[in-house]
């Protein structure tokens, strides 16, 4: 989804993290300002089988907010 997935290192870096003090690099990251966005998002993330994972607050100390593979949704 031009515009709204992107895969800039530094902004990847930035969604590495949450509070569980583990750090996982992610393939993109989807910042979606609209309903639409996060639509386009999921699917094409399913049409092309690429895993999503919600960033929310990245507040999780179980790590699940972050992920090493496909798109981190914020």
């Amino acid at each position: 989804v031009p515009g709204v997935i992107d895969t800039d290192r530094d902004l990847r870096e930035a969604h590495a993290a949450d509070a569980s003090g583990l750090r996982m690099l992610p393939d993109a990251v989807a910042r979606a300002a609209s309903v639409d966005d996060v639509v386009a998002v999921l699917r094409e993330a399913n049409a092309a089988g690429t895993p999503v994972t919600a960033a929310g607050a990245q507040t999780s100390t179980t790590a699940a907010s972050i992920s090493d593979a496909g798109v981190i949704l914020s």
